[in-house]
């Protein structure tokens, strides 16, 4: 199955956009609001509310690149939202 992309903008504002937000799944259609990712902001920064945030990658070549390259790019300070910017539970810190 070939994905159609919009070659125009579809009027989300990025900026307005909480990743974080709920709503955004249960109501809302988040897959509008990823295909404006890809388009015009593939790496992108999100702020959370309780402090910290995270980076969202929405294209292939540059998920590959996160996911190939273990020593630039980490997930050991939490890969849930709840618990980002802190030590994951469950990482291994140390040999037995």
């Amino acid at each position: 199955m070939r994905l159609t992309i919009a070659a125009e903008p579809t009027g989300i504002d990025l900026d307005q956009v909480d990743l974080t937000d709920p709503e955004l799944y249960g109501l809302g259609c988040p897959h509008d609001v990823w295909r404006e990712m890809r388009q015009r902001d593939p790496v992108r920064w999100q702020d959370c509310a309780t402090g910290g945030g995270f980076w969202s990658v929405t294209t292939m070549a540059e998920a590959n690149q996160v996911l190939c390259d273990h020593r630039t790019f980490t997930s050991e300070r939490g890969i849930l939202l709840d618990l980002l910017g802190t030590d994951d539970p469950s990482a291994v810190t140390s040999s037995p």
